[in-house]
């Protein structure tokens, strides 16, 4: 006796025509198809949860399309593509099943072990296993640090990716980190990204731009290289900063978001500007190599190798300079507080009207300084300090300490083995 074919019966013969007639995909499975023919041409639509399986991809939709004379499938609506690397989601997918090519657009988003990707578009290569992407391209490598690009090119196999157009590199937390290009190259899985052609680094008070930017993720560093220029903005309780530096590279040093050591190096050159009410000062620091500390992002303190030339100029046409070797500079609320110079230095003073003019020369030269003007002088050997003007006056010796009071010399301390000179309307003493 013959029992009619039950309910269950017919899917799975449905189900079983789908997969005999599908020949260039391992397998397709969907609630119904529909198969016309036109001539010599037949065409397949399948629609309602359509998985197929090609090699080792497997792709579902709500519908696909494919046609007998060819080997290109087209998935449509919820879109989900995976392989043994990446799961994609898009709301359009194309597959050529002879290349092993799939090409998604509309709202495409791919995850991968390390990172995300979501864009218009993706061209997915599956056997190269390269990934092309553009039309507001996205990486996320973390929750909250993330690389936008109007293109990108990734080769999984060789870890590296290259971005171009409108690079941005954001990273929110713990503070808030940009940099800007117009080309990216990325390597070691996300943790080395280097920036070209017209590199912008922003970092809370500071921005900085060069030829080309690095930034470490894990070490948490950007070393900037060619045509270096740096500013920054630190507010004061009394007025404003503003500071400025150059130098053929630089590498800034970050901990836990906030910048805490900058390096410049080869024809070093560093600016403060400092704006309050009685006027501006300014101070300018050059040198083979500069390395600044930071507090709070705020300078703390400068070492300086190399030949040094320190400048200062003050609102009241107060001029010093120093000159001398390796040095250190502390600062207190944005401006130079102390200057040591470790070997032999020299500062020269000078002021318009009868403001002090001098030469102080000398080992360890040490300088106590207050709003840029300065306080005291300190000389350890080989002490000389000389007074130009109408009454110049040499003095000399091991050891030379001055005190200073609005640009005026109140006191001079000379120890061991002191000579003196002193000239007044042509007679010395």
């Amino acid at each position: 006796m013959t029992h009619p074919p039950t309910s269950l019966n017919l899917s799975l013969l449905f189900t079983l025509l789908i997969c005999i007639s599908s020949v260039r995909a391992d397998e397709v499975r969907a609630n119904r198809s529909e198969t016309r023919t036109q001539g010599q041409t037949s065409s397949r639509t399948y629609g309602g949860d359509v998985v197929a399986t090609f090699k080792q991809s497997r792709i579902s939709a709500d519908s696909a399309f494919v046609a007998s004379d060819s080997d290109h499938y087209t998935f449509y609506q919820s879109v989900r593509f995976q392989d043994g690397h990446h799961v994609v989601f898009a709301d359009q997918a194309s597959y050529d099943a002879a290349n092993a090519v799939a090409v998604l657009s509309g709202n495409v988003h791919l995850s991968g072990a390390n990172r995300s990707l979501s864009a218009g578009s993706v061209t997915y290569r599956i056997d190269a296993q390269q990934i092309e992407a553009s039309d507001q391209v996205t990486i996320g490598f973390s929750e909250h640090t993330k690389l936008r690009t109007d293109h990108w090119l990734q080769d999984v196999s060789a870890d590296t990716a290259i971005g171009w157009g409108m690079v941005s590199f954001l990273k929110l937390e713990p503070d808030s980190l940009t940099v800007l290009s117009e080309r990216v190259f990325v390597r070691n899985d996300g943790e080395r990204l280097v920036f070209v052609q017209d590199a912008r680094f922003l970092k809370g008070k500071w921005g900085a731009k060069a030829d080309s930017a690095t930034y470490l993720r894990k070490d948490e560093t950007v070393h900037l290289v060619e045509n270096v220029r740096l500013s920054g903005n630190p507010g004061n309780a009394s007025g404003s900063d503003s500071l400025s530096a150059s130098a053929t590279e630089a590498e800034i040093r970050l901990r836990e978001g906030k910048i805490v050591g900058m390096t410049l190096l080869d024809e070093a050159r560093f600016n403060i500007v400092r704006s309050d009410s009685s006027g501006e000062t300014a101070s300018s620091i050059q040198s083979d190599t500069v390395f600044v500390v930071f507090e709070n992002e705020d300078i703390s303190e400068i070492q300086v190798d190399g030949n040094v030339d320190i400048q200062i100029v003050t609102a009241d046409s107060g001029r010093s300079r120093l000159e001398g070797d390796s040095s250190r500079i502390r600062f207190d609320h944005g401006q130079p507080s102390q200057i040591h110079i470790k070997g032999m230095g020299k500062l020269i003073l000078g002021a318009d009207g009868d403001s002090l003019n001098a030469d102080i020369s000398g080992y360890g030269l040490t300088i106590d300084l207050m709003s840029a003007a300065i306080q005291s002088v300190r000389v350890d050997s080989v002490a000389v300090y000389e007074i130009k003007g109408d009454h110049p006056t040499r003095l000399s010796g091991k050891h030379l300490r001055l005190l200073f009071d609005h640009k005026k010399l109140t006191r001079a301390e000379v120890d061991g083995d002191v000579q003196g000179q002193y000239q007044s309307s042509g007679a010395k003493e």
